[in-house]
């Protein structure tokens, strides 16, 4: 017994200096770090400033920032990969103190950079039942911008959109449902936490009951406590007890919590420190919404705005209009003493903090050898095509019409309403199948050649509809214009009709309650991949399993979705059957060797494994 005892204190011993050196040489590094900056520095450290393209103004501003300031870091918008790693290795080699480099990418660095991989919208991802997708996402995300050389993300979304009217959350948000969002959202965090970035939870208390957009004005939100502490705060505590790294505060006025008129939550005590801080136990990173905003700018004027914003409660201080102005009212409010340097200086050992635990204390330059290639892996392909499979939804099936079992008997007409602009992958992957004939339906077609084009398709017993070339904004329309509802509304109960919307689930809305289509599908966007993966299941390619988001009223509720069949060959990228690159580019060599020898003019190869076709 003795000599157990004396084995565990040893191993005891032997793991605690670890941790402890650990933590040891954080805070040493924290320290020397803080001693070294003046006051000016440590305001500055709490500030992160909009990069833009090159050649945009605020871009300009940066070695200024850089050099005077010894800013706290950056936020990309849009750019190129190569631009981006340029630009971060040129600061950060000027930089005093390393730079914490963001970037508002929710669906991937798609969103912002070109070349890059975009990952499907997060209402797409709420159709999703296996949640270990979205998670292996936030890892793919986490790993790419890692290679970009970016610490923090400012996502996932996990704002409840429960207005079909939100002109400014709508398809970025995981649905309607709060444990559906908050599911989706731990997955998507703590994938991109593993990976070694900071997850940013938006837009704090909750930015999905509006129907104005905070970059234009400050919504308003009339709920009770009760009801946001139920609904729109679940996520974020959820979150915020698994480890959330990050918040942003929307600019949202919320008069249950904050009386005074016009005063964003960003600049709200109440809500930042009262709420975030106090009530829920949040001790991340508290990033404030974009500063240069109209939410926030409509009331108060630059330098104000970034002094409230501390007083409230916040860490970082994004996007300032004017940094020069922000950190010159900072160091008045220190001498008038509206804010203690304690504050200032407990907040900046804060980011600090996070700068060593994201590596910044051994800031070594990002390479661009092969930039491109390395943000557009295999991996990622693979992991896209999977997302949008699982998320397709098969709302309405009339009589188990799809899959399509017996196409050769019928003569089809496929429709594409979107106008005839750019390539049609959703006909092209349905016209793999079997034969279908094509037309396109002009947006601006007049009612007298609606009726005719109507009476053209009077020989053909099937329908099959695309809506393509669609937007995400409900104020818009959605880009569907009212002539394509007329139109599938005529034709429906007709003959047979199938309708696959590469739009937000709210356009079902626009369907009605009578005369539906006898097949209804939710591709939910509208790009090469949801279109191939839309034509698949009619044919039975794919099998439907994705789940409404969002419920239709009168229509659908939230969680509605039937499944489908897969009854043939489908299309698949090599690396979700495992199968690597290279034995693809050995295939190429092979094809290309034996054309190179005139061995053949030309050939033909087809591969699949498990029913489904990768080359």
């Amino acid at each position: 017994m003795q000599r157990s005892l004396l084995i565990l204190t040893l191993l005891f011993l032997c793991i605690a200096p670890t941790f402890s050196q650990e933590e040891d040489a954080e805070n040493n590094w924290v320290d020397s770090v803080f001693n070294s900056l003046p006051m000016e520095e440590r305001i500055a450290q709490l500030m992160v400033v909009r990069a833009n393209e090159p050649g945009k103004e605020y871009f300009a501003y940066i070695d200024k920032y850089v050099r005077e300031f010894n800013i706290g870091g950056v936020c990309f918008f849009r750019n190129t990969p190569h631009a981006q790693v340029t630009a971060t290795n040129k600061w950060q080699s000027m930089a005093r103190t390393p730079m914490l480099i963001s970037i508002d990418a929710e669906w991937g660095l798609g969103m912002r950079l070109d070349s890059t991989s975009s990952f499907p919208f997060q209402m797409t991802l709420g159709a999703i039942a296996d949640d270990s997708l979205i998670y292996e996402m936030g890892r793919e995300i986490a790993w790419q911008c890692r290679r970009m050389g970016i610490q923090m993300n400012f996502a996932p979304v996990v704002d409840i959109n429960s207005n079909p009217s939100n002109p400014v959350i709508g398809m970025r948000s995981f649905g309607q449902d709060r444990e559906n969002v908050m599911q989706k959202g731990l997955a998507y965090m703590q994938g991109l936490q593993d990976g070694g970035v900071i997850a940013t939870a938006k837009h704090f208390p909750g930015h999905g009951d509006t129907d104005t957009d905070s970059h234009l004005t400050l919504p308003l939100i009339t709920h009770s406590r009760e009801r946001l502490d139920s609904v729109e705060l679940y996520p974020f505590s959820r979150l915020i007890g698994k480890g959330l790294g990050g918040i942003m505060i929307a600019h949202l006025y919320i008069p249950a919590y904050e009386e005074e008129e016009g005063v964003a939550s960003t600049l709200s005590g109440n809500i930042v420190n009262g709420l975030l801080r106090e009530k829920m136990h949040f001790n991340g990173l508290i990033v404030t919404d974009a500063l240069d905003m109209k939410g926030v700018t409509k009331y108060f004027k630059p330098g104000d705005i970034e002094l409230r914003a501390l007083q409230a409660g916040n860490d970082i201080l994004l996007l300032p209009a004017d940094v020069p102005k922000a950190v010159k009212r900072i160091m008045q409010a220190l001498e008038k003493e509206e804010i203690s340097a304690d504050v200032v200086g407990e907040r900046c050992r804060k980011v600090l903090h996070y700068k060593y635990r994201a590596g910044l204390s051994q800031c070594l330059p990002v390479s661009t050898d092969a930039l491109i290639s390395d943000l557009n892996n295999s991996k990622a392909k693979a992991l896209n095509r999977s997302l949008y499979e699982s998320s397709v939804t098969l709302v309405r099936n009339e009589s188990d019409l799809l899959p399509l079992r017996r196409p050769d008997t019928l003569r089809i007409a496929y429709v594409n309403t979107g106008g005839a602009e750019g390539y049609d992958h959703f006909f092209e992957r349905l016209n793999i199948y079997t034969r279908i004939d094509i037309f396109n339906l002009d947006p601006d077609v007049s009612e007298k050649k609606l009726k005719a084009f109507e009476q053209e398709l009077d020989d053909y017993n099937l329908l099959i509809i695309g809506v393509r070339n669609t937007n995400i904004y409900p104020y818009k329309g959605y880009g569907i214009p009212p002539t394509t509802w007329s139109f599938i509304r005529d034709l429906a109960g007709r003959k047979g009709v199938i309708v696959d919307l590469f739009a937000s689930p709210y356009v079902l809305a626009s369907l009605g309650d009578a005369d539906q289509p006898d097949a209804v599908i939710i591709s939910y966007q509208d790009n090469p991949v949801s279109e191939e993966v839309g034509a698949e299941l009619i044919m039975g390619g794919v099998a439907a399993r994705g789940r409404l988001p969002v419920g239709i009223s009168g229509l659908y509720p939230a969680g509605a979705g039937l499944d489908s069949e897969i009854i043939r060959m489908g299309f698949t990228e090599p690396a979700i059957l495992g199968i690597a690159d290279s034995y693809i580019n050995k295939v190429d060599s092979i094809v290309q060797s034996g054309i190179d020898l005139k061995a053949y003019p030309g050939c033909q190869v087809l591969a699949a494994r498990d029913g489904k076709i990768f080359y």
